[in-house]
């Protein structure tokens, strides 16, 4: 019998990583796919979901690990200079020209560099051919024709280094600390993509152009396009376009992707003032899974359904009084470089990190030592199939957003590119033949690996609770050979335990179409329901039911019971169902319906898929009648957020943002994150009270619906379950909080952190009494976050980005808030600030001609993109029927003509209105200012 194991688990381990030279890799016939003579590759697909757009990509499959070492941040910078200056589109003319075709900087240009890729991501218009093919001429001269010109250099260094500064904090000072030693003997260490600043600040001129020379090179990028175009067209232009690029002679081999097995232990203990929690992490290494092998597939249904029972059973302990976890995971899958592991992670209760270390590595050893029922077994493929089965619902209408991104991952190599179709008839062969012993085994090969790493971080504070490196090993070592006995599975009622309505009332009054395209019913109740079928979104609908009130009725001493109470409920289930059984019958299945509390509304909202539609009206009927809000369940919530809370504002970002709403707002209660002490007094009796006056009068609610959504159908199955749903009592009224902007001085100085930034927010706000100022105001805020990124960040350097947003206090629409706000090196803030001051009073006098049309086109284009989507409309009925906004504001009509009629004088006039007054500026400097 041992023998027979033995030969079984060397089986399910040659066929989990051994290497083969065929490969599962092809690509579906719906995909066009070649590779030209210089050596490039290309992926074109054909896809109408967004109509008149298209996705593009260029692939390098170069990323830091590449660098030399007078390189260190280089290959990051390269990807900044694609935007900088080419063959066909000088220094930032390529950014103004897609801005003028209605593409925005950030959501759909962009780029990003890793340690192995460096990916350019561009969206462009295809209700033009030109576009298109304007489109593809950028990235032919992001591969070949980036023209590094020195002026262009040194001004995005201060960029770059703007970059950094945001980037880097605790997180990245400890991974500075844990890769060395997790990841040991390998380049990784070495190589994080954002460099080194000496580096960034002085390399020469020429060290660009060689990393850009040696690996922008034909064979190793890929050209993918996915949208509303001719595939073959497309793919005549990329093979007429791309071929001029040059083979390389005689390239530079990859750097070594090895991470070294060698036998043994890597622990790590660290800490730093900056960490927010009390963390370990165990991961046991082996060799990197190859997902593109022949049974590749096999491998990631494996490990899907692995993942799956394991992370299932951990959220089961997580609910249980004697969990010492927090919050814990489990995952098998690759991880840097050549090698894949097991990796444990987990946040301990109270710094008992030995316990709760104890506790997750049970859970994971359990299921390696014993096998797994059949009963769960089958509870999980059913559940990982539905996901699948989704998959393939929405095929015809995924974003070509999506398609790209799963491209991307095949032309890098991480996974295949697979029709969804294919990929669950496979699924369904696989697993006939998947046994126990499969999942086992393999949970227990990396679990006996010989090569581990751990790693346990903490605050700066809590540093003395940590374990040293010789305790945390031989804490593993001392788990590993404990004694574990076998998980029994407890199956789940096979649905929801609800009853329909007693008495069904099918009188209704219609509710005719409103600007946003709206319609529905009334139940004779009096609950409204709108409707709207956006075909373009589908297997999925938006939901939401709402009733005026949120915590604004309650005095502020209960206001931590009332924003922690939709935490407690959802962590005790509902009805019949605890929290595990709810999960267990929910698994696998589009749907996530809870209760919400905000500041004004409050209400039930989520999405479903229309298969499960009929769950979520279930589900909803019992959140009104048979709620649960049970002790233990408050405990958890209780003990995770004062964990939270602890360390929350050792961040520099987190402490920022508390005292900024502190500043503005004076201190409200209303506006602040609640203390330890609050959290630690909530009682289970303060909650259910707020529960019984929050939902005292469910038959007020509004419910909004959009999406796959049919009208009859929400119809039918809302006088199956709500029509016998009555009020209590009168309903919530809101109370004004006066949660608007109370300030008595123009100037705030923070301190905080030891990153060497300083963060700025410039703050304006008025009152506004027209609800077609907001109109004015999102115009005017456009036109200064365009002006403000030129200036800041192109011309000066000093940012990385800089953001204008702005915000009305919503229901009372009576104050707007325009804020602007970037981060930059402290020596250069006061003249940053006094740049803004300047971009903001000369457009307050004039804005040009184009960037008036660069804002018209970005506005209607928004729309455009918008029209499609259903959280588009969803957020346009919201603000009507929920944010006490007139009809016309939903009324996308109404809007392009404001957006048409659009003049400079106009853009002007409103940037002095809004955003001509002396703002509150609150700037936060670094500790120590070195």
């Amino acid at each position: 019998m041992r023998r027979l194991l033995i030969l079984f688990l060397c089986s399910i381990v040659g066929w989990l990583y051994g290497q083969s030279t065929q490969s599962t890799g092809q690509l579906p016939d719906f995909v066009r796919s070649g590779k030209l003579r210089n050596g490039l590759s290309y992926m074109i697909m054909e896809n109408k979901t967004p109509e008149n757009r298209a996705e593009l990509r260029l692939v390098v499959r170069s990323g830091s690990l590449n660098e030399d070492d007078d390189q260190q941040g280089l290959a990051h910078f390269v990807e900044h200079m694609c935007f900088n200056g080419t063959r066909n589109f000088s220094k930032t003319s390529l950014v103004d020209f897609l801005e003028n075709t209605g593409t925005r900087f950030g959501p759909d240009l962009n780029a990003y560099t890793s340690f192995d890729e460096t990916v350019y991501i561009l969206q462009v218009r295809t209700d033009s051919a030109d576009l298109l093919w304007k489109g593809l001429l950028i990235l032919e001269d992001w591969a070949g024709y980036v023209t590094f010109e020195p002026e262009e250099i040194d001004k995005e260094r201060g960029v770059v280094l703007s970059e950094w500064r945001t980037r880097t904090g605790g997180s990245e000072r400890i991974s500075k600390i844990t890769f060395p030693v997790i990841f040991k003997g390998s380049r990784y260490p070495e190589r994080f993509p954002i460099g080194k600043t000496d580096i960034i600040q002085n390399a020469p001129y020429e060290a660009f152009k060689r990393y850009y020379r040696d690996w922008y090179r034909p064979d190793l990028i890929t050209v993918i396009a996915v949208g509303d175009f001719d595939a073959a067209l497309v793919e005549r232009h990329i093979r007429k376009r791309f071929s001029k690029l040059k083979r390389v002679k005689n390239p530079r081999t990859h750097a070594s992707r090895e991470i070294p097995l060698d036998a043994g232990a890597r622990v790590v203990s660290a800490s730093d003032p900056e960490i927010q929690n009390f963390s370990l992490n165990i991961r046991f290494m082996a060799p990197e899974i190859d997902y593109f092998a022949p049974d590749g597939l096999e491998k990631s249904f494996l490990i899907g359904i692995t993942n799956d029972l394991l992370n299932a059973r951990i959220r089961e302990f997580l609910t249980t009084s004697q969990s010492k976890l927090l919050n814990a995971s489990a995952f098998v899958g690759n991880s840097l470089g050549n090698s894949s592991a097991l990796t444990l992670s987990l946040l301990p209760k109270d710094r008992q990190w030995y316990e709760a270390c104890q506790q997750l590595f049970n859970l994971v050893k359990v299921a390696g030592d014993h096998l797994p029922s059949k009963e769960e077994l089958d509870f999980v493929i059913q559940a990982y199939r539905r996901r699948l089965e989704s998959e393939v619902r929405v095929k015809d209408k995924t974003p070509s957003s999506q398609w790209t991104s799963r491209l991307v991952a095949h032309a890098v190599g991480r996974s295949p590119f697979l029709d969804p179709e294919a990929r669950l008839d496979y699924f369904d062969r696989w697993a006939s033949s998947l046994t126990p012993e499969m999942v086992s085994e393999l949970i227990k090969y990396y679990l006996n690996s010989s090569t581990w790493a751990a790693s346990a971080i903490s605050s700066e504070s809590e540093k003395l609770y940590l374990p040293n490196e010789p305790q945390l090993a031989a804490a593993v070592y001392y788990f590993q050979s404990k004694k574990t006995y076998p998980y029994v599975f407890s199956a789940p009622a096979p649905r929801l335990q609800v009853s329909e309505a007693e008495i069904k009332d099918e009188s209704t009054e219609q509710i005719p179409e409103n600007a946003a395209g709206y319609r529905g019913f009334a139940l004779s109740n009096g609950m409204q329901f709108y409707i709207r079928k956006v075909s373009e979104d589908k297997d999925r609908i938006l939901i939401d039911g709402f009733l005026f009130g949120g915590n604004s009725p309650f005095p502020d001493s209960l206001l931590p019971a009332a924003n922690y109470l939709m935490q407690t409920v959802y962590e005790s289930g509902v009805g019949t169902h605890d929290i595990t059984e709810l999960r267990k019958i929910l698994a696998g299945r589009r749907i996530n319906v809870f209760p919400y509390l905000s500041n004004y509304y409050h209400g039930i909202n989520g999405f479903s898929s229309p298969e499960e539609l009929e769950t979520a009206f279930q589900l909803i009927r019992l959140y009104l009648t048979e709620p649960r809000i049970e002790e233990e369940a408050l405990s958890r919530v209780k003990a995770r957020e004062v964990n939270l809370l602890k360390g929350l504002f050792n961040n520099p970002d987190a402490f920022f943002g508390r005292e900024l709403n502190r500043i503005l707002y004076n201190s409200n209660p209303r506006a602040v994150t609640p203390t330890v002490s609050q959290v630690e007094k909530i009682t289970l009796n303060q909650q259910k009270d707020i529960w019984k006056q929050l939902f005292s009068a469910p038959a007020q609610m509004r419910w909004i619906f959009t999406g796959d959504v049919d009208e009859e159908k929400v119809k039918e199955l809302a006088i199956r379950y709500l029509s016998d749903i009555q009020n209590k009592a009168n309903t919530l009224e809101v109370i004004d909080r006066n949660l608007r902007i109370n300030v008595s001085d123009s100037l705030y100085a923070l301190k905080k952190g030891e990153n060497p930034r300083s963060q700025v927010r410039m703050v304006f706000y008025g009152r506004v009494n027209d609800p077609e100022q907001e109109w004015q105001i999102k115009a005017a805020t456009e036109v200064l976050g365009i002006k403000l990124r030129e200036e800041l960040r192109e011309e000066k350097g000093g940012v990385y980005g800089v953001s204008v947003f702005y915000n009305l206090n919503s229901p009372f629409n009576d104050e707007y808030t325009a804020v602007i706000a970037f981060n930059t090196e402290p020596a250069r803030k006061e003249e940053l600030i006094k740049a803004t001051r300047q971009v903001v009073a000369a457009h307050a006098q004039k804005v040009d001609q184009e960037t008036l049309q660069k804002i018209k086109e970005l506005l209607r284009q928004d729309v455009a993109k918008g029209q499609s989507q259903a959280i588009y409309w969803h957020g346009l009925m919201q603000g009507v029927v929920k944010f006490s906004k007139p009809d016309f504001t939903a009324d996308t009509e109404a809007y392009l003509n404001f957006v048409n009629t659009l003049t400079a004088d106009e853009l002007s006039l409103w940037i002095m209105r809004y955003l001509g007054m002396r703002p509150v500026v609150v700037v936060m400097d670094p500790e120590v200012v070195k």
